[in-house]
């Protein structure tokens, strides 16, 4: 069969999370790495990140605000790290940027920035 693709919903911030009964997680919530286009890690933690905002509401009321904390202190530093790194590579200077990564010292530093995007 032939390869086929499909585009990646990503975000660079914390995207909207609510509507009225629906809390999104995972692709569905634009959650997932521009850098990488990895989304199963992004996809299990805001499913946990609902079902703990849930479990500590009282009721419905705040559910949406406790979710979009909770989901901003988990995703905010990562999709805009890797929403940066996605735009540098679409530029003209990341070749220029990957030569540089594998000389000293760079090297580390650029394996321990991969790591965290």
């Amino acid at each position: 069969d032939p390869v086929r693709g499909q585009p990646i919903a990503w975000r660079g911030s914390v995207p909207s999370l609510a509507a009225p009964g629906v809390l999104w997680v995972g692709e569905a919530a634009g959650l997932t790495s521009a850098a990488t286009g990895e989304g199963i890690w992004h996809a299990l933690r805001s499913g946990r990140e609902a079902a703990l905002a849930i479990a500590e509401a009282p009721d419905a009321d705040g559910l949406a605000e406790r979710y979009r904390r909770r989901i901003r202190r988990t995703f905010a530093g990562p999709l805009l790290g890797a929403a940066a790194f996605s735009h540098a590579a679409s530029t003209g200077i990341f070749p220029a940027l990957v030569r540089l990564a594998y000389r000293p010292p760079f090297g580390v530093l650029s394996r321990l920035l991969l790591e965290r995007i």
